[in-house]
Formats: C-alpha cells, structure tokens, sequence
C-alpha cells in the first residue's frame, strides 16, 4: 500500500514565538507533576489495543467494536443458491468458504440443532454443476472433497461425472482421463457410458481429434461400449474437421455395432452436411429427420425437438431461400410446435445476407420476432451486427457505421450485450482487413474502448461478461508499435484477473512478446510479461519462456536511458520464473543467453565465464551439442580463444568416445566455429591446430554424434566447413592455398570425377568467389588480377556475378568490414539455432 504523504502546514512564526514556545518546554521538563488534592486516587488503568487515532476524528478511541452477526449455514445456502441464478460464479467461489465454516458450526458439538442440511445432494451438485459448466475446476474439486469429508454425502457416479467436466472444460485432458481410469481403484464405482461421454466431449471441445478417437478406443477396451450419445459426439467433431468421409464411416460402424441412430443423430448429419455443402445428403438426412418427428409404421413419433425443427429450417433456407425458410416457420407456429430464440437466430442468420442499413436490420429483426412470437436476443443483434461490420471494408458502404448504429439501437431496446456483439465491432474498429491502415486511428481505440466500458459496466453474470477474445483484440491494439498504450493494457490486464479470464499459451506468448516490444525500456517490457504471465503462469511452456526470452534479448532502446544490453537481474527473474513453473532453463535457453552476451556491446569473457558457471552448476541440465557450440562461439566472440578450445576438446573426446553416442559431440556448426575461431586467433598454434582438424575431417577421423540410437559415423564437411576453411586461409595471408581449394578441391569438374574420394567435397558457390576476391584484393593488385581471371577462365558461370567485385580497384569501409567476416561463424545466425535447440545441418 502507497501511505499518502502527511500534509505539511508552512506557518511562519516570529522569533519571540520561538522562544517562548522553548521555555515553556523546558519548564514542563524540569518542573515535577502533583496530582490535584480535589482529585480521587486514580483507578488502575487498563491498556486497550486500540488503534491509532485517525485523521478525521477528534475523538478518543474506543475499545467497543461492532461486529456484524455470523451468518447461518440456511443463509448462506440461499446466496450459494442465488449465484446460480444469478450467473455468478465469482461469487460463488466467495461465499463456499464461508458455507462451509457456517456448516462445520452448525454441526459442531456444541450445537444443538439437529435439522436437515442447508443443502441437498441435488442442490449441491447442481452447485458444483454450474462451477465445472464456468471453468471453476479448483473450486469442483474441492467440492467434491467437501461432499464427502465434511458434508456427510457418499460419492456417486454422478459427482465424477461433475469432476470429469470440470477437468474437460478447463483442458485438463490428461488428467480427467487418468481420474476416468482410476475410479474403480480409487472409489470402488466403475464409470459407464455417460461418465466416458463427458471426457469425450471434452476432446470435441479442445478440437482433439485424435485424442477422442484414442478415448474412444480405451473405452470399448476397458468394456464401455459407445452409445449413441457418444456417436453422435464424433460424428459432430468430424463435421468440425471437415472429414466427411470420416463421418460416413462412423455412421457405419455405428449401425454394424447395433447402436441406432436417434433424432439427435439426423439432424446433425442435416445441419454438418449442409454447412459442408453436400446437398444430396442433406437431402437424405432431412427425409430420415421428417420421418422421426412424423412417426413411420409402428414406430411412434419422437418428441419434436427444438434443435430438429430449426435444421428443417435451416434445409428449407439453403434449398429453397429465405423466404421459404419463414413460411415454414411459421407453419411450425400455427401447428404449435415448439419454436424458440435459436429459431429466431437461425432465421437472422438466412435473413442478413444483403442487409446494408442498421435500418434494415432492425426490419429484419422486426418480422422474425413476429413469425417466432418470441423477443429477439442479444445472439440475434449480434449476427446483424457481424452482418454489417464485414461490409466495413466494401468501398463506398459505411458498414462500421451502420454496425455500430445497430448496436446502439439494440442497446435502446435494453438488449444485454455480451462478447458477440462487441467483437465484430472491435474487429472491425481495430484490425482492419487492409494492409495499408494496419495501425489502428486513435479514434478508433476512442470507440473500442467506449465499447469495452459498455460491455463491461453493464455486465452483471458471467455469461455476458468480456471474455478472453475481447481482451485479445484489445491488447494486440494496445501493443500497437506506432500508438502502444501500455496503460490501458495493465489496466485491461487487472479487468481479466479480477474477472478470471485467461490467455491460452500461445496467446499469452504473442501478447508478452507484443507488448514488450511496444515497450520504452527493458524495465517496462518486462512488467508488461509479468503483468500477462500472472493471469495464469501454468499456460507458459518451456518454448514459450524461451520465445519470449528471445523476445527480450532481442529489444533495443536507443531513445531510452535504458542499458543498451538487457539487465541480468531481470534475466535471473526469468530464469527463476522457469524454475518456479516447473520449466527449468534448458540448453536452448543458455545458448540465447551466451549467444547474445557475447554479441553485447559490453561483451567480455568474465560475462561468458559466469554463464558457463550457471551451465555447470544447474543439476536440471543436460547439456547438448546445440549449447556447447553456442559456449565456444561466445568465448570466441569475447577473444577467449584457449576457452574456446578446450570446448572443442571436450566435444571431440564425447565424439570419438568408444560408445560414438555422445550426446554432446561436434557436428558441421562445431567445425566452422572452430575454424573460425582459428581464423580470428590467427597463431601459429591456432593454424596448426586447424590444419588438424581439417585434415582430420578429410580422412573421417572424426566422428559425429548418433542421434535416437543410430550409431555414429564419420562427420562430413558441409559448405558452410568449406567457406569457413577458406576464409581461414584468407585471413592467415595464404591467399594462394586458399585460391588452391576454391579452384581445384571445391572445382566442379573435379568433384564430379572424384566423388568416392571426396564424399564431401562442394562446388564453390558466388559467396565463396566473392570471398576469395575480398581476400586477395587484401593481398595486392597482382593477386587481385590473379584471381579475377581464374575466376572468368575457370568458373564463368559466375563471372557475371562477380566482375564488378573482381575489377574494382578499391573497397569501401562497409566491405573492408564483411572482408573481415565474410564466412564468420560469430556473424551466423546463432540466436536462431540456440532459439530452435537443434544443430543447424546445413553447417
């Protein structure tokens, strides 16, 4: 809490004041008090723990404090009951607790009330029903733990059926199977038909496929076998997947394993082969669903459904247009059949097809509630309102206009907005389909935000409250790189964790990494991750804290007073939030880190030697090829050559080791750091040592690495270990060795008539001509012109290329400088592979 600061009174006293005040407390100090002789003798004084005195009373404390009276179990079970009803399980989560102590009182044996529970059985599952059906699956399960332990009810079926949608609904997979699989162990009660059926649908809901179709299996092999409710499950996720003939043979295994199609099975066959375009089993479905409803034979009519009467509508809409579609609604409504606002829906969303006026679309809404006999919903405006923001981007129409009128209009009918309503209109407001207004107007961030106010002060349940797609729109045009509103973002921030809303991992990921770079400092950025990532750090995977490592390595503020290189405290603070997540930083993590400290402007091999002490001290780490390619690079970036080599040392050992498994053994990165290391040391040493190794590399001496238990072979050199053998010899002086290799070892005659003897060998491409040219212009005009011939007599498919190089007589300072590092295997792209955690093959 922030203490606001004392006021400060400036009065200005006079010098005799002063003094006259002093005196006075010096004779109080020196003077000893008397009490009064008319007085009593003073009764003991008893010390209260009151509270200090506040500002806005003159008053003495007092002891006496007023506490409301405890409410009773019976009373907290009415506003448990009341949340319910009232779409609000944020305060249901608030008041259990408080049930539940009320409970334990009640029940205490002290008590003397002896009368029946505050809640049913059935009350209270439909409690625990309505958190599971609102994403509360930490409240479900604690529920359930209460239901037995300390509310006296015995477990059944049922109460897991509850738990396993909890789990489902939050994508807890994994884990509602495993509790699916262990209630005959665990609870002695085997689950049926319907406890499998929710897991399911949980799959369908995650748009897991594969996952249900493996549900699905260990269900008949645990002695399930799927019903019709199931089936009709699949058949609904196929049509989701586009897999037609995936639903056709389901549709037959279904009547070859005896299970009956019901009501409910035809009209989502009708509705998904409509939406899907294929008209003549549409055709199929829709008689198959008249029968049903109708009664065929001996068979009774089904109860007429809701859902069935609006697939007909839906049929009669595709098949014979919109007008059609009403008429047979309402003769629905003068045969009275049931029709409802999702009839009314299906009708607006036949109806909007050529809407162009919120005008219009009010008429519209007008006459279906008319045919219906119903008040058209907040899902009806919304589709008219979609309807006519897509027409936002139709040159000449004012279609955002017209959807933001229509939205209004809605609201002066009293129509509660929800997220559907307001998304189009943000969609259209701030992510316009063009690429030339790719940044959104600030009057059009004005209008969200008018929007998002709206919605969200008039929001009373958890059904039309904002939700994780709303916050989505609005925090990638807070993350805007031309206007960032990093502000409103923390405050957009604070509404979802009030309001429970999370971020799935990849949107959370994208957002921090939006919004850091949107930042004005590294400090900001990394509030901003920290601001998303508090919402629900359980959503952050290992490779998202890596992507958004990368991210914040990646950040530059020349503007700022910022450090030009990311501080290590806030990169400690990321290491711990890994660690913390159960994500420890792994081999791709430290080489981000010692790949980009190395290039840091502040660069030094005491920074390198202290990651190399992290690398070695964290027990979590298996160290890989990938991060000890990135630790030599970084030493060699930093002038620490000897460190360098005794990595390369150390890699080589794993490699050639007898097993030739070595996880941590070289491959073509580890070559051409080296070589380049060698390069830049420029000692003899170094040159010996290369020399070694490339001749080491030609008679497959040394071995690579095996990979997923495939054994090890000698390692071949790849055209980035050419480039780099030859930059070496160019920046040794030995431009003429280094003209050798370009036009006889790398010549492409030669490695065609001697391939068995050079496997490896690569055809010199343009980069490493025009490496070859830098090096001799380097070495003088004579080995300039040299060069420039050889390169016209013998590779003239490049001389086209390369004659502007080959015969300019000076160089400009940006080319001195890629002559320095033209193959430099420091100047490769190391953050990418340290960022894939995979060897780069192509080295």
């Amino acid at each position: 809490m922030v203490r606001e600061p004392r006021p400060r009174f400036h009065r200005h006293l006079s010098p005799l004041t002063m003094r006259r005040a002093a005196a006075g407390a010096l004779r109080s100090a020196v003077t000893p008090r008397r009490p009064p002789t008319h007085l009593p003798p003073a009764a003991p004084r008893l010390t209260l723990a009151a509270s200090s005195r506040r500002p806005f009373s003159s008053s003495a404390p007092t002891p006496f404090f007023f506490r409301k009276p405890a409410k009773s179990a019976d009373d907290l079970a009415r506003e448990l009951l009341q949340t319910r009803r009232d779409d609000r399980p944020d305060l249901l989560a608030k008041l259990y607790p408080s049930f539940l102590e009320a409970v334990q009182q009640h029940h205490s044996p002290s008590s003397s009330s002896h009368s029946r529970p505050p809640l049913s059985r059935g009350q209270f599952q439909d409690l625990m029903r309505f958190a599971a059906s609102t994403g509360k699956s930490r409240l479900v399960l604690r529920m359930f733990d209460d239901a037995a332990a300390r509310l006296g009810f015995t477990h059944t079926l049922q109460d897991h059926q509850i738990l396993l949608m909890a789990l489902s609904r939050v994508g807890r997979m994994n884990k509602a199977v495993e509790w699916l699989e262990s209630m005959r162990d665990t609870h002695g009660l085997a689950p049926g038909p319907s406890e499998w059926n929710t897991v399911v649908q949980g799959y369908r809901r995650a748009k897991d496929l594969d996952g249900m179709r493996a549900v699905v299996d260990r269900m008949r092999s645990r002695g399930v076998e799927p019903n019709v409710v199931t089936y009709n499950t699949v058949i609904a996720s196929l049509f989701e997947h586009g897999d037609l003939e995936g639903v056709r043979g389901t549709v037959a295994d279904m009547r070859e394993r005896g299970v009956e199609p019901d009501l409910w099975t035809e009209q989502t066959l009708l509705v998904g082969f409509l939406n899907a375009g294929e008209l003549a089993s549409a055709r199929d479905a829709q008689r198959r669903v008249v029968r049903l409803v109708q009664g065929e034979g001996k068979k009774p009519a089904a109860s007429v459904d809701t859902g069935a009467l609006n697939g007909l509508i839906q049929f009669e809409a595709v098949e014979h247009g919109f007008d059609a579609a009403v008429a047979l609604a309402t003769e629905f409504r003068d045969q009275g059949l049931p029709l409802s606002p999702l009839t009314l829906n299906t009708l607006v969303q036949y109806g909007v097809g050529e809407l162009r006026t919120a005008d219009e679309g009010v008429a519209l809404i007008d006459r279906l509630e008319d045919v219906v006999g119903l008040e058209a919903d907040r899902r009806a405006w919304s589709t008219a309102i979609a309807a006519l923001a897509r027409r936002s981007d139709v040159p000449g129409e004012s279609g955002l206009d017209e959807a933001l009128r229509a939205y209004q209009l809605a609201r002066d009918r009293s129509v509660q907005p929800d997220s559907s309503m307001v998304q189009p209109l943000l969609s259209a407001l701030l992510l316009p389909p063009s690429a030339s207004s790719a940044s959104s107007s600030p009057e059009a961030l004005s209008t969200a935000k008018e929007l998002y106010d709206d919605l969200a002060s008039s929001s009373r349940s958890f059904s039309t409250a904002p939700d994780a797609s709303i916050y989505i729109t609005l925090l990638r045009a807070c993350a805007d790189p031309l206007r960032p509103d990093l502000e409103w973002s923390r405050a957009l921030i604070g509404d979802m964790k009030q309001r429970s809303v999370r971020l799935d991992g990849v949107s959370a990921t994208w957002h921090i990494v939006a919004l850091m770079r949107a930042a004005g400092s590294f400090e900001e950025a990394f509030a901003a991750y920290d601001e998303v990532r508090a919402l629900d750090p359980s959503v952050l995977d290992r490779a998202a804290y890596n992507t958004v490592l990368a991210a914040f390595t990646s950040l530059s503020f020349p503007d700022s007073s910022s450090t030009t290189a990311a501080p290590a405290p806030l990169i400690m603070e990321f290491l711990s939030d890994m660690r913390t997540a159960g994500h420890p930083p792994n081999s791709t993590t430290y080489a981000l880190l010692l790949t980009y400290y190395s290039r840091a402007a502040s660069a030094s091999p005491a920074t390198i030697a202290h990651l190399h002490s992290l690398i070695k001290l964290d027990v979590h780490l298996d160290p890989d090829t990938p991060l000890f390619n990135a630790l030599m690079g970084a030493y060699s970036r930093t002038g620490a050559y000897n460190a360098a080599y005794r990595i390369w040392d150390s890699m080589l050992l794993s490699s050639n080791a007898a097993a030739g498994s070595g996880e941590a053994g070289v491959d073509a990165k580890s070559v051409s750091t080296l070589l380049d290391t060698a390069a830049h040391d420029g000692s003899p040493a170094a040159q010996r040592r290369a020399e070694r190794v490339w001749a080491d590399l030609a008679r497959g001496r040394i071995r690579a690495p095996g990979r997923g238990g495939a054994a090890a072979g000698p390692l071949r050199r790849t055209a980035n270990n050419w480039d780099a053998w030859v930059e070496a010899l160019g920046r040794w002086g030995r431009v003429e060795e280094a003209e050798r290799v370009v036009f006889e070892e790398m010549a492409p005659g030669r490695v065609a008539r001697e391939e068995p003897q050079h496997e490896d060998a690569v055809v010199a491409s343009e980069g490493t001509v025009r490496a070859l040219l830098k090096f001799a212009m380097r070495e003088g005009p004579e080995a300039q012109r040299r060069v420039a011939q050889r390169v016209r007599d013998e590779r003239p498919d490049l001389w086209p290329a390369v004659e502007k190089l080959a015969l300019r007589k000076r160089w400009s300072t940006d080319e001195e400088k890629e002559a320095r590092g033209y193959f430099s295997a420091a100047t490769a792209t190391a953050t990418a592979t340290a960022t894939r955690g995979q060897g780069d093959s192509g080295n």
